[in-house]
């Protein structure tokens, strides 16, 4: 039914995936989680979190209309540049569906509006598909991982995924891959003379030294609902990754180069584990910018679409029931 419905693009069916957001979130505005505290690595989230005085419901729908916004964006990026057959909505849907899946990742986190500046990155680099001289494109997706970071500090490692982009685009002359390194730093350099300005940028050195010197032991969740949605759609992405590989002697391009770009995106995102600690749900939700495109794009080519909408329908009860209930029992 969702798959179905979701499967065009019309002005009543934005309100709806609205609507389908706020049936997974409003059990968070019951029983809203711990906000995720500032630290001296994350100053934009700080200053967003201070700016509504920590405020957990006032930030909450923030995070709730943030996370709409995304998905909205990530779809314009998919239909824009040919990752879905057609017009539809799957991949904004796919995306909220994932990223709503558990009460941590219902609240407003610092990954949260990294996000929007890691699709700014995406879609930059996407244009630089044939062009000769993309020098600007690839300057403002370098600096965009760099503002990304500033939310959240392990995203900075996704210069690497630039980087690998750029092989699977064949740009290998030595201005290309020096912009990268020249588009992250930027962001840094202004917040340097801030430090500079206010005597603090020996202490702040040494704290982000730290930061990347410390490996935080990963703290999974005791939700055990967790654990079940992770493995439904661990099952069901591989069967959409699979689908996607059989799908690349049909396509052309273009299709494959940014679905390989997509892959490196999924696997540099996993680097940032080693530092999620304790907010390991919370502050990976990135990860589900690729998966969500891959879900989509096995919901478009699907023939048998009830069978799979009941098993979509599955997960969403599964996720329903996470997000009202757990909190009251794994508390």
């Amino acid at each position: 039914m969702f798959i179905r419905f979701f499967n065009s693009s019309f002005p009543i069916q934005y309100f709806f995936l609205l609507l389908f957001e706020a049936i997974l979130w409003t059990g968070t505005l019951f029983y809203p989680t711990e906000l995720i505290g500032p630290e001296s690595t994350t100053p934009f989230y700080n200053l967003i979190i201070q700016f509504f005085n920590f405020n957990k419901v006032h930030l909450i729908v923030l995070a709730f209309l943030l996370t709409y916004f995304n998905a909205l964006f990530l779809n314009y990026i998919v239909i824009e540049f040919g990752l879905l057959p057609r017009n539809t909505l799957l991949s904004a849907f796919a995306f909220i569906l994932l990223i709503s899946y558990s009460p941590s990742s219902t609240n407003f986190y610092p990954a949260l509006p990294a996000i929007s500046f890691l699709l700014l990155s995406l879609i930059n680099f996407f244009k630089t598909y044939s062009l000769k001289e993309p020098y600007y494109l690839i300057f403002n997706a370098s600096f965009f991982i760099g503002i990304a970071s500033l939310f959240y500090l392990p995203l900075i490692f996704f210069i690497i995924w630039l980087w690998f982009s750029l092989i699977v685009n064949r740009i290998y002359l030595w201005r290309e891959w020096s912009i990268t390194i020249i588009g992250a730093i930027v962001p840094y350099l202004f917040l340097a003379v801030y430090y500079f300005w206010n005597d603090e940028i020996f202490n702040t050195s040494i704290v982000y030294y730290s930061f990347f010197t410390e490996i935080k032991p990963l703290l999974f969740s005791n939700n055990i609902f967790d654990y079940i949605i992770w493995i439904y759609a661990i099952i069901l992405i591989i069967f959409s990754v699979g689908r996607l590989f059989s799908a690349f002697k049909e396509r052309n391009i273009q299709f494959r180069k940014n679905s390989m770009i997509l892959i490196f995106f999924f696997l540099i995102s996993l680097i940032p584990l080693l530092y999620s600690g304790k907010n390991f749900i919370a502050n990976n939700s990135f990860t589900i910018i690729p998966l969500s495109v891959f879900l989509s794009y096995y919901f478009s080519v699907l023939k048998n679409i009830n069978r799979m909408g009941i098993a979509i329908l599955i997960l969403i009860i599964l996720i329903v029931f996470n997000n009202y209930f757990s909190m009251i029992y794994f508390k």
